[in-house]
């Protein structure tokens, strides 16, 4: 299998804080994938809502993510406070990729020049509904 390698988006559409909590860790005590991934979910929606939209009504049609990846650069730990920032990938049709990268945080025991965990939704945009 392929090493993954998710790219960070050309620019930066938004930010937002999230911080690691208890149940986001995995046994070896860092921020497990599928924290990753809720984070990643997390980012999206307050996006959207911060535009006055939900995946289910972006000016009558919804989204569909249908896929996610994650790709692991350096640990998070818990109480860590994480600078994530959000992108868009290469649009394709109806489809585009969301990309989010957070900040590493600052502590001395951690290399501030290695990105965080980074996750990609890859999101289809459902059709309008008829009218009748």
């Amino acid at each position: 299998m392929p090493r993954l390698n998710i790219s960070p988006p050309e620019s930066i559409l938004y930010q937002t804080g999230l911080s690691v909590q208890i149940g986001d860790l995995n046994y070896g005590n860092h921020l497990s994938n599928d924290a990753v991934l809720r984070m990643v979910h997390e980012v999206r929606i307050r996006w959207l809502a911060e535009h006055g939209y939900s995946e289910f009504d972006i000016d009558g049609c919804g989204l569909i993510a249908t896929g996610a990846a994650i790709q692991y650069r350096a640990q998070a730990m818990h109480g860590d406070q994480l600078q994530i920032n959000l992108g868009i990938g290469r649009n394709q049709c109806r489809r585009f990729p969301l990309r989010c990268f957070p900040a590493p945080p600052a502590r001395p025991d951690t290399d501030r020049h290695r990105p965080m965990p980074s996750g990609r939704f890859r999101l289809h945009r459902a059709t309008r509904p008829q009218t009748a």
